[in-house]
């Protein structure tokens, strides 16, 4: 790290270039550790599972809580058991409509009622996706006013002026894009689901 610190003073690295070798340095050792961060769970239940003298009760309980932790890790979602098994249920009906990745984002609005599955979406939700929308408008607009006043100025604090608010714009971009998502995937499972509806009912 002290080498690689010199020799960016030497060339005059900037500081955005900087991070993103370290990032590219990095990368592969922390995602090694997010993994068995998130398997520490698993394993500590799985060998409290183990343990002979729990009675069944209480292994019941454990085996549901593996299940829910490895449901966590493969899929990503992070829910109790019941929710769990309606999703799974959900999910095994069509798997092309009711695809992972689309209850996964559409988590948030997702609710259960008694046993089954429903998408609520309100007025404050649509009220959030117009505020979104107005969000990556403005993150964009952000970002190519920056570049724009570079490209007349064309010197070296307008440049790192852009470098910085490109880096906070796609942040802000980033994010809303992915409330965005939410709420696009929310409301196609909710005419899916309506739809599954009126087939069973018919």
């Amino acid at each position: 790290m002290p080498i690689l610190l010199q020799y960016a003073e030497k060339a005059n690295f900037l500081l955005p270039v900087l991070i993103l070798i370290l990032i590219v340095m990095y990368a592969k050792p922390m995602l090694n550790l997010l993994d068995q961060w998130k398997m520490r769970k698993i394993n500590y239940l799985t060998s409290l599972y183990e343990n002979k003298n729990l009675d069944e009760d209480t292994k019941k309980m454990v085996k549901s809580e593996i299940n829910n932790a490895a449901f966590k890790s493969a899929i990503g979602i992070n829910v109790e058991t019941l929710m769990r098994e309606q999703l799974v249920s959900l999910h095994n009906i069509d798997k092309n409509t009711f695809t992972w990745r689309r209850l996964r984002m559409a988590l948030s609005y997702i609710e259960l009622e008694g046993t089954d599955i429903v998408v609520k979406i309100g007025w404050l939700e649509k009220f959030s996706y117009y505020l979104t929308i107005l969000g990556i408008a403005f993150s964009f607009l952000m970002y190519s006013t920056n570049w724009i006043i570079f490209a007349f100025n064309r010197n070296l604090e307008s440049f790192i002026n852009a470098i910085i608010f490109t880096f906070g714009s796609g942040l802000v971009f980033l994010f809303f894009v992915y409330q965005f998502a939410q709420y696009y995937h929310a409301v196609k499972l909710k005419n899916s689901l309506e739809e599954l509806n009126k087939k069973s009912q018919s």
